[in-house]
């Protein structure tokens, strides 16, 4: 196990310091291993040995596309540096049509890693594997390797690229969100949840503000992984309890065995509350500044652009979701009556050296470290963060550069944050009433939904339709 996981940190650190896409492409085929060998950990479990390949046959079909992109910028200018590459497109030895085929090849394997429609289908069933590996890998560190690569070839994308690159991470992020809303297991909405803010990232990065994407990631990093932990320590509790009882039939992780928590567990619940207050984008919480810098950035592309107002669009009905959907998971797991009594006396808070991870993360989460040497508390204009990346001048002709897009988001930064504030309120609001006051049913209005509610419960059938129409045909014709 420590093994993978020094392999993964050693290949996670080549992807960083690349300086060519060569060495970046075989860090990243080296994550794709670690990966594959820490999700099928408990390789005697079906269901982990599935995921892990389901993972790593996924990422492969991403890329393929990275390394048609590679091949078709060594071909037209001689060199895999990214100096050289950034200098070339700058010069004309590569444009048009060509280009954008490399630019959009290399965002497929972005796709592939981080988890973007329609190859989002391998993280949720990530989540067999250890949930320090769901933490690290699968939240904070691997996945966002995918939004760390777009940025670095940002300089080559071209304007038709960063479109296709804007359009799926928006629709990736409203698209999550929706599947979230209706999970039971509470590793599975934090996996949607997190490819939802994947979302979030490389729709920024197509609309220009990649600083932005790159602040997420960062702060995202920090609340995600300690939701993570948080629900390790609450399965961790619900393990035991059940053991006790000799229940080997109970699911620890389904969150309608759970509720009433909170004064069992107060550490892990004030440190996850904390976080999803972050996730949720509330003022004075790391998220609410790097989520309101993405949806400002958004809003000023579709300022620049009306044609594309959808995505600003994506990025707040995202936003009203996952409020919604993270206070659901805290009012079902730590408030109300417990669902199974029984159980309720074994629950106790686990060890220091589970609580101390969950203490420190949670204080991360919180903008105050986020906006030195300043202290305005709604934004991180001169903030350490800002002063680091510098915004580039587009490489492509005719590109928008980042400088003026950042500047344009700096103006819609007071409108983004009056309707990021309305939005996560009104889906706090919301979760307040069904969950905690239980003032609306939620039974009642998932039968109204209808087939809506089954679509959203079952993944909008996407591994039943991929099963039906790939992978079958794919055996048969291999055979």
């Amino acid at each position: 196990y420590f093994a993978y996981l020094g392999l993964f940190t050693f290949s996670m650190n080549g992807i960083v310091l690349a300086n060519n896409l060569i060495s970046m492409y075989m860090s990243w085929e080296l994550v794709g291993v670690s990966s594959y060998l820490l999700i099928g950990h408990w390789f005697e479990k079906d269901s982990a040995a599935n995921a892990a390949k389901k993972a790593f046959l996924t990422n492969r079909v991403g890329d393929i596309g990275f390394f048609i992109g590679i091949m078709l910028i060594y071909t037209a200018i001689g060199s895999f540096v990214f100096g050289d590459i950034f200098e070339g497109v700058s010069t004309g030895m590569i444009s048009g049509t060509t280009l954008t085929l490399a630019g959009v090849g290399l965002f497929l394997g972005a796709m592939g890693k981080s988890s973007q429609f329609p190859l989002h289908i391998w993280l949720p069933d990530a989540m067999e594997g250890p949930t320090p590996v769901s933490a690290l890998m699968h939240a904070a560190t691997m996945v966002a390797a995918g939004v760390y690569l777009t940025i670095r070839i940002f300089p080559l994308l071209t304007p038709d690229a960063l479109l296709i690159v804007a359009y799926v991470g928006g629709f990736t992020a409203l698209f999550a969100s929706t599947i979230a809303i209706t999970q039971n297991d509470i590793k599975k909405v934090l996996a949607y949840s997190t490819v939802s803010q994947l979302g979030y990232m490389i729709l920024a990065v197509g609309t220009g503000v990649y600083t932005a994407a790159f602040f997420h990631l960062l702060t995202h990093a920090m609340f995600k992984a300690n939701l993570f932990y948080g629900s390790g320590s609450v399965i961790h509790a619900m393990h035991h309890a059940l053991h006790k009882k000799h229940d080997h039939e109970s699911d620890p992780q389904d969150m309608r065995n759970m509720g009433g928590f909170k004064a069992k567990m107060p550490i892990t619940y004030w440190s996850m509350l904390v976080s999803t207050l972050a996730i949720a984008g509330v003022p004075l919480f790391s998220g609410f500044l790097s989520k309101d810098a993405i949806l400002a950035g958004s809003l000023s592309f579709a300022q620049h652009h009306p044609e594309h107002f959808l995505l600003p669009v994506f990025g707040f009905g995202a936003a009203a979701i996952t409020a919604f959907y993270m206070f659901r998971m805290m009012f079902m797991t730590f408030h109300g009556k417990p669902q199974m009594p029984e159980l309720i006396d074994d629950i106790h808070e686990s060890p220091k050296e589970m609580t101390g991870p969950l203490v420190l993360l949670g204080t991360l989460s919180v903008a105050i470290w986020y906006i030195l040497p300043h202290f305005n508390p709604i934004s991180t204009h001169g903030s350490w963060f800002t002063s680091l990346v510098q915004p580039v001048t587009a490489v492509v002709p005719g590109n928008l550069t980042a400088h003026s897009i950042e500047e344009g988001a700096h103006h819609a930064h007071n409108l983004a944050m009056g309707i990021s504030i309305g939005v996560a309120a009104f889906g706090i609001g919301l979760a307040v009433l069904m969950y905690l006051k239980k003032v609306l049913s939620a039974e009642t209005w998932g039968n109204h939904a209808g087939f809506v509610y089954d679509w959203s419960l079952n993944k909008y059938y996407f591994d039943e339709n991929y099963n039906k129409y790939i992978y079958q045909p794919t055996f048969r014709l291999a055979n």
